[in-house]
Protein backbone atom coordinates (compact mmCIF):
# COMPACT_ATOMS: atom_id res chain seq x y z
CA UNK A 1 0.00 0.00 0.00
CA UNK A 2 1.45 3.87 -0.98
CA UNK A 3 1.98 5.99 1.68
CA UNK A 4 -0.52 8.55 0.30
CA UNK A 5 -3.14 4.96 0.65
CA UNK A 6 -1.95 4.56 4.09
CA UNK A 7 -2.13 8.78 4.85
CA UNK A 8 -6.29 8.67 3.07
CA UNK A 9 -7.43 5.78 5.39
CA UNK A 10 -5.58 7.41 8.63
CA UNK A 11 -7.33 10.53 7.79
CA UNK A 12 -10.58 8.23 6.86
CA UNK A 13 -10.44 6.45 10.10
CA UNK A 14 -10.58 9.94 12.34
CA UNK A 15 -12.99 11.93 9.89
CA UNK A 16 -15.47 8.55 10.54
CA UNK A 17 -15.10 8.41 13.95
CA UNK A 18 -15.40 12.27 14.52
CA UNK A 19 -18.09 13.57 11.40
CA UNK A 20 -19.16 10.29 9.92
CA UNK A 21 -17.55 11.13 6.95
CA UNK A 22 -17.51 7.28 4.25
CA UNK A 23 -14.30 6.77 2.62
CA UNK A 24 -16.47 7.10 -0.95
CA UNK A 25 -17.95 10.58 0.10
CA UNK A 26 -14.23 11.70 1.31
CA UNK A 27 -12.50 10.06 -2.23
CA UNK A 28 -15.56 12.11 -4.14
CA UNK A 29 -14.35 15.47 -1.98
CA UNK A 30 -10.96 15.18 -2.67
CA UNK A 31 -11.56 15.09 -6.65
CA UNK A 32 -13.87 17.65 -5.81
CA UNK A 33 -11.54 19.79 -4.46
CA UNK A 34 -8.26 19.34 -6.61
CA UNK A 35 -10.32 20.20 -9.60
CA UNK A 36 -11.69 22.71 -8.63
CA UNK A 37 -8.14 24.06 -7.44
CA UNK A 38 -6.85 23.04 -10.56
CA UNK A 39 -9.80 25.01 -12.26
CA UNK A 40 -9.17 28.24 -10.73
CA UNK A 41 -5.87 28.43 -11.37
CA UNK A 42 -7.21 28.21 -15.03
CA UNK A 43 -9.37 30.75 -14.73
CA UNK A 44 -7.31 33.19 -12.43
CA UNK A 45 -3.95 32.07 -14.20
CA UNK A 46 -2.18 32.16 -11.45
CA UNK A 47 0.52 30.02 -12.96
CA UNK A 48 1.44 33.39 -15.16
CA UNK A 49 2.81 30.72 -17.27
CA UNK A 50 1.29 27.43 -19.50
CA UNK A 51 4.00 25.00 -17.87
CA UNK A 52 3.15 25.23 -14.61
CA UNK A 53 -0.55 24.87 -15.32
CA UNK A 54 -0.28 21.54 -17.07
CA UNK A 55 2.60 20.59 -14.16
CA UNK A 56 -0.26 21.34 -11.63
CA UNK A 57 -2.17 19.03 -13.80
CA UNK A 58 0.12 16.08 -13.59
CA UNK A 59 0.50 16.63 -10.11
CA UNK A 60 -3.00 16.09 -9.57
CA UNK A 61 -3.31 13.57 -11.97
CA UNK A 62 -0.91 11.57 -9.83
CA UNK A 63 -3.04 11.91 -7.11
CA UNK A 64 -5.96 11.10 -8.15
CA UNK A 65 -4.65 7.93 -9.39
CA UNK A 66 -2.80 6.77 -5.94
CA UNK A 67 -5.88 7.41 -4.06
CA UNK A 68 -8.26 6.26 -6.09
CA UNK A 69 -6.72 3.18 -8.34
CA UNK A 70 -7.36 -0.39 -7.38
CA UNK A 71 -4.21 -2.64 -7.63
CA UNK A 72 -6.13 -4.70 -10.06
CA UNK A 73 -6.95 -2.24 -12.68
CA UNK A 74 -5.12 1.32 -11.96
CA UNK A 75 -6.31 3.25 -14.64
CA UNK A 76 -9.76 1.60 -15.15
CA UNK A 77 -11.03 2.97 -11.52
CA UNK A 78 -14.04 4.73 -12.14
CA UNK A 79 -12.87 7.48 -10.09
CA UNK A 80 -9.44 8.04 -11.69
CA UNK A 81 -11.78 8.06 -15.32
CA UNK A 82 -13.95 10.95 -14.21
CA UNK A 83 -10.81 12.95 -12.64
CA UNK A 84 -8.98 12.62 -15.62
CA UNK A 85 -11.84 13.62 -18.44
CA UNK A 86 -12.75 16.19 -16.14
CA UNK A 87 -9.17 17.28 -15.75
CA UNK A 88 -9.28 16.96 -19.29
CA UNK A 89 -11.69 18.65 -20.01
CA UNK A 90 -11.26 22.01 -18.05
CA UNK A 91 -9.44 23.80 -20.95
CA UNK A 92 -12.81 23.63 -22.85
CA UNK A 93 -14.39 25.44 -20.46
CA UNK A 94 -13.98 28.74 -22.00
CA UNK A 95 -14.57 27.15 -25.45
CA UNK A 96 -17.97 26.34 -23.93
CA UNK A 97 -18.86 28.95 -22.28
CA UNK A 98 -18.34 31.12 -25.56
CA UNK A 99 -20.48 29.10 -27.64
CA UNK A 100 -23.32 29.32 -25.30
CA UNK A 101 -22.93 33.17 -24.57
CA UNK A 102 -22.87 33.49 -28.71
CA UNK A 103 -25.80 31.16 -28.92
CA UNK A 104 -27.97 32.97 -26.63
CA UNK A 105 -27.25 36.04 -27.91
CA UNK A 106 -25.27 37.81 -24.76
CA UNK A 107 -22.57 38.19 -26.26
CA UNK A 108 -24.13 41.29 -28.57
CA UNK A 109 -25.49 42.66 -24.96
CA UNK A 110 -22.34 42.30 -22.50
CA UNK A 111 -19.62 41.62 -25.13
CA UNK A 112 -17.10 42.27 -22.02
CA UNK A 113 -17.77 38.64 -20.53
CA UNK A 114 -17.36 37.25 -24.20
CA UNK A 115 -14.25 38.83 -24.08
CA UNK A 116 -12.71 37.74 -20.91
CA UNK A 117 -13.68 34.16 -21.75
CA UNK A 118 -11.28 35.03 -24.66
CA UNK A 119 -8.90 35.59 -22.70
CA UNK A 120 -9.31 32.98 -19.94
CA UNK A 121 -9.17 30.77 -22.81
CA UNK A 122 -5.96 31.88 -24.51
CA UNK A 123 -3.72 32.89 -21.40
CA UNK A 124 -1.98 29.58 -20.96
CA UNK A 125 -0.87 29.78 -24.60
CA UNK A 126 1.00 32.70 -23.97
CA UNK A 127 4.87 33.30 -22.42
CA UNK A 128 2.98 35.09 -19.35
CA UNK A 129 -0.63 36.17 -19.01
CA UNK A 130 -2.02 38.51 -16.11
CA UNK A 131 -5.53 38.82 -15.41
CA UNK A 132 -8.54 40.03 -16.39
CA UNK A 133 -7.32 39.74 -20.38
CA UNK A 134 -9.99 41.06 -22.57
CA UNK A 135 -9.85 40.21 -26.61
CA UNK A 136 -11.93 40.94 -29.08
CA UNK A 137 -13.76 38.84 -32.23
CA UNK A 138 -11.08 37.58 -34.51
CA UNK A 139 -7.98 38.43 -32.43
CA UNK A 140 -4.53 36.38 -34.18
CA UNK A 141 -2.16 35.92 -32.36
CA UNK A 142 0.72 33.68 -34.24
CA UNK A 143 3.14 31.97 -31.89
CA UNK A 144 1.36 33.16 -29.15
CA UNK A 145 4.21 31.71 -26.67
CA UNK A 146 6.01 34.47 -27.76
CA UNK A 147 3.46 36.94 -27.22
CA UNK A 148 3.45 38.61 -22.70
CA UNK A 149 0.43 40.52 -21.79
CA UNK A 150 -0.07 42.28 -18.39
CA UNK A 151 -3.04 42.56 -16.22
CA UNK A 152 -5.97 44.71 -17.06
CA UNK A 153 -4.84 44.47 -20.87
CA UNK A 154 -7.78 45.09 -23.74
CA UNK A 155 -6.95 43.65 -27.17
CA UNK A 156 -9.45 44.36 -29.68
CA UNK A 157 -11.61 43.16 -33.03
CA UNK A 158 -9.23 42.00 -35.86
CA UNK A 159 -5.75 42.53 -34.34
CA UNK A 160 -2.93 40.78 -35.51
CA UNK A 161 0.24 40.16 -33.35
CA UNK A 162 2.69 38.53 -35.24
CA UNK A 163 6.05 38.72 -32.57
CA UNK A 164 8.22 36.12 -35.44
CA UNK A 165 11.53 36.00 -34.68
CA UNK A 166 11.02 38.46 -31.99
CA UNK A 167 8.68 38.76 -29.09
CA UNK A 168 5.88 41.02 -28.14
CA UNK A 169 5.49 42.64 -24.81
CA UNK A 170 2.34 44.43 -23.55
CA UNK A 171 2.25 46.05 -20.06
CA UNK A 172 -0.64 46.47 -17.69
CA UNK A 173 -3.58 48.22 -18.47
CA UNK A 174 -3.13 48.90 -21.88
CA UNK A 175 -5.70 48.51 -24.66
CA UNK A 176 -5.31 47.83 -28.43
CA UNK A 177 -8.07 48.63 -30.73
CA UNK A 178 -9.31 47.47 -33.94
CA UNK A 179 -7.37 46.26 -36.86
CA UNK A 180 -4.20 47.03 -35.46
CA UNK A 181 -1.03 45.49 -36.44
CA UNK A 182 1.83 44.83 -34.12
CA UNK A 183 5.05 42.58 -36.18
CA UNK A 184 7.13 41.45 -33.13
CA UNK A 185 10.39 40.69 -35.46
CA UNK A 186 13.05 42.76 -33.61
CA UNK A 187 11.15 43.12 -30.08
CA UNK A 188 8.08 44.95 -29.57
CA UNK A 189 7.77 46.42 -25.70
CA UNK A 190 4.59 48.29 -25.04
CA UNK A 191 4.57 49.95 -21.41
CA UNK A 192 1.74 50.17 -18.91
CA UNK A 193 -1.22 52.25 -19.49
CA UNK A 194 -0.72 52.75 -23.01
CA UNK A 195 -3.89 53.73 -25.31
CA UNK A 196 -3.10 52.08 -29.01
CA UNK A 197 -5.77 53.75 -31.40
CA UNK A 198 -7.39 51.75 -34.34
CA UNK A 199 -5.68 50.74 -37.32
CA UNK A 200 -2.01 51.10 -35.78
CA UNK A 201 0.63 49.42 -37.55
CA UNK A 202 3.45 48.52 -35.10
CA UNK A 203 6.47 47.22 -37.22
CA UNK A 204 9.82 46.27 -35.85
CA UNK A 205 10.78 44.77 -39.06
CA UNK A 206 11.03 46.48 -42.56
CA UNK A 207 12.31 46.18 -46.14
CA UNK A 208 14.98 47.98 -47.42
CA UNK A 209 16.34 49.97 -51.07
CA UNK A 210 19.69 50.64 -50.36
CA UNK A 211 20.43 48.04 -53.60
CA UNK A 212 19.16 49.36 -57.37
CA UNK A 213 20.51 46.14 -58.50
CA UNK A 214 19.02 43.89 -56.04
CA UNK A 215 14.89 43.01 -55.72
CA UNK A 216 13.28 44.37 -53.21
CA UNK A 217 12.61 41.22 -51.68
CA UNK A 218 16.11 39.71 -52.31
CA UNK A 219 17.82 42.71 -50.20
CA UNK A 220 18.42 41.71 -45.94
CA UNK A 221 15.35 42.23 -44.04
CA UNK A 222 16.01 45.81 -41.60
CA UNK A 223 14.72 44.67 -37.50
CA UNK A 224 15.36 46.90 -34.67
CA UNK A 225 13.41 46.80 -31.84
CA UNK A 226 10.36 48.91 -30.93
CA UNK A 227 10.05 50.59 -26.97
CA UNK A 228 6.68 52.51 -26.28
CA UNK A 229 6.89 54.04 -22.48
CA UNK A 230 4.25 54.38 -20.14
CA UNK A 231 1.54 56.28 -20.51
CA UNK A 232 1.69 56.75 -24.04
CA UNK A 233 -1.09 57.41 -26.82
CA UNK A 234 -0.90 57.25 -30.13
CA UNK A 235 -3.57 57.63 -32.27
CA UNK A 236 -5.72 56.04 -35.17
CA UNK A 237 -4.15 54.90 -38.44
CA UNK A 238 0.04 55.94 -36.81
CA UNK A 239 2.85 53.97 -38.95
CA UNK A 240 5.68 53.37 -36.18
CA UNK A 241 8.90 51.96 -38.24
CA UNK A 242 11.88 49.47 -36.64
CA UNK A 243 14.04 51.34 -33.70
CA UNK A 244 11.60 54.14 -32.84
CA UNK A 245 11.34 54.85 -29.11
CA UNK A 246 8.37 57.18 -27.55
CA UNK A 247 8.98 58.10 -23.93
CA UNK A 248 6.81 58.12 -21.37
CA UNK A 249 3.59 60.28 -21.70
CA UNK A 250 4.08 61.09 -25.67
CA UNK A 251 1.23 61.69 -27.85
CA UNK A 252 1.52 60.26 -31.51
CA UNK A 253 -1.56 62.10 -33.68
CA UNK A 254 -3.72 60.26 -36.32
CA UNK A 255 -2.06 59.56 -39.47
CA UNK A 256 1.81 59.74 -38.41
CA UNK A 257 4.64 57.92 -39.53
CA UNK A 258 7.32 57.81 -37.07
CA UNK A 259 10.62 57.07 -39.03
CA UNK A 260 13.05 54.67 -38.40
CA UNK A 261 15.59 55.09 -34.96
CA UNK A 262 13.27 58.21 -33.93
CA UNK A 263 13.29 59.22 -30.70
CA UNK A 264 9.96 61.15 -29.24
CA UNK A 265 10.76 63.06 -26.03
CA UNK A 266 8.21 62.66 -22.74
CA UNK A 267 5.33 64.15 -22.60
CA UNK A 268 5.54 65.65 -26.13
CA UNK A 269 2.90 65.70 -29.00
CA UNK A 270 4.07 64.36 -32.38
CA UNK A 271 2.38 65.14 -35.32
CA UNK A 272 2.78 64.62 -39.06
CA UNK A 273 4.33 62.65 -42.02
CA UNK A 274 7.06 62.21 -40.83
CA UNK A 275 6.28 63.20 -36.93
CA UNK A 276 7.53 66.25 -35.83
CA UNK A 277 6.95 67.78 -32.55
CA UNK A 278 3.91 70.21 -32.21
CA UNK A 279 3.87 70.88 -28.41
CA UNK A 280 4.00 69.99 -24.67
CA UNK A 281 1.06 67.58 -23.18
CA UNK A 282 -1.55 69.77 -21.10
CA UNK A 283 0.09 73.36 -23.10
Amino acid sequence: MSYLNKAFNYFNKVLYQKFGISKRYLRSLIVATLTLIVLLIRIFSLNRNKLTYYGAMFLFMVLFYSLNSSEEHPLLNPYSLIAATLLFLIPFVGELALAILMITGVEGRAPHITMLIRGIRVSTKLKACGFPVFLGKGVCMYQPNKVTLGDHVSIYDNVVIFPATGEVVIGDKTHIDCNSVIRGDGGVFIGNHCAISSGVKIYSVSNQAKSSELKIVDQPLIKAPIIIEDDVWIGANVVVLPGVRIKRGAVVGAGAVVPMNKILEEYTVYVGVPVKALKKRGE
